[in-house]
């Protein structure tokens, strides 16, 4: 575990370094793992080596956190969004919003850290394309098809290695499946529109849906070349819009409400319970709007969701 430079009484400090410290450690490991392999693929001792960084960064995640320091999940704060490499940039933030759902859902380091390699590993099949991400410029038609490949691209990459950690007891079986799992279904949509396999709703596993709103709240944030970065008012926007579309209500409840500067709304109950209390999906909607409006307005941000 990394020595924490905490300074108290207000003053700086490193818990974020740190953070991006392992992670960038980790996307460059990443690059230079699948670019030297003959086949693209992950070596088992290429996952072990990402897996040690991401407990780096899980253990230092759960100290900041128990130390009070810990951002709020729609604090850009400790993002790295200063990499100039997008797939590299994108792994690093996808990484970091999941591992700060997790700790503050009170999962173990251990468990953090599975959720953040899950994040860096999502759109490693991307590597297959780079030319066509790093471009700057908007996909074609063609280019859109192909990169609809990745999910299927990033599982063959990884899982040769990621097997072959578990026979080494570096993951276990059920960690190496929840991270195979998200890195085929995080494209998938909560109706059935999504790619690789269409897969629709609950039949989609839940922690593949919930990265799905990480991954798609950073795509939407930040720079793309063709696209510039929405405001926070707009991305809550596009959530809500997107609910029972792209996202699972339950998803989006569960990742809006981890990081509550208030007293939490009960939404994920209420959205969990929905089939036994005969709520309608309009009802959804309009908890899921409302719980957005009032993290707007609690932000700083306009409030005018819509």
């Amino acid at each position: 575990m990394f020595d924490l430079e905490q300074k108290k009484g207000g003053k700086e400090n490193n818990f974020d370094g740190l953070i991006q410290k392992a992670l960038s450690a980790s996307a460059d490991h990443i690059e230079s793992s699948i670019k030297e392999s003959s086949t693209n693929e992950l070596s088992a001792d290429g996952i072990e080596r990402l897996f040690t960084n991401c407990i780096q960064a899980a253990n230092t995640m759960h100290e900041q956190y128990n130390a009070g320091e810990f951002h709020d999940f729609w604090d850009p704060a400790g993002y790295d969004y200063n990499t100039n490499h997008q797939i590299k940039r994108h792994a690093n933030n996808v990484g970091i919003g999941l591992g700060r759902i997790s700790v503050s859902r009170g999962d173990s380091a251990r468990k953090t850290a599975v959720r953040i390699m899950s994040g860096m590993l999502h759109d490693s099949g991307k590597w297959s394309y780079e030319s066509i991400v790093c471009s700057g410029e908007k996909l074609s038609a063609s280019d859109y098809k192909t990169m609809q490949e990745h999910p299927m691209e990033g599982y063959f990459m990884t899982h040769k290695g990621i097997r072959e950690s578990v026979r080494l007891g570096v993951l276990s079986a059920e960690e190496a499946t929840e991270i195979e799992t998200d890195v085929l279904n995080h494209q998938q949509r909560y109706d059935g529109s999504g790619y690789p396999m269409k897969t629709k709703g609950e039949n989609i596993p839940f922690s593949s849906l919930e990265m799905g709103v990480v991954d798609s709240i950073d795509a939407m944030s930040t720079f793309r070349g063709h696209n510039m970065p929405k405001t926070m008012d707009q991305v809550l926007s596009d959530l809500n819009r997107n609910v029972m579309v792209q996202f699972s209500p339950l998803a989006v409840a569960n990742v809006l409400e981890s990081y509550p500067k208030d007293k939490s709304t009960g939404i994920r109950d209420v959205v969990s319970n929905s089939t036994e209390t005969g709520i309608t999906a309009a009802e959804v909607n309009l908890m899921i709007y409302s719980l957005a409006a009032s993290i707007a307005k609690r932000r700083g941000v306009p409030a005018h969701i819509h």
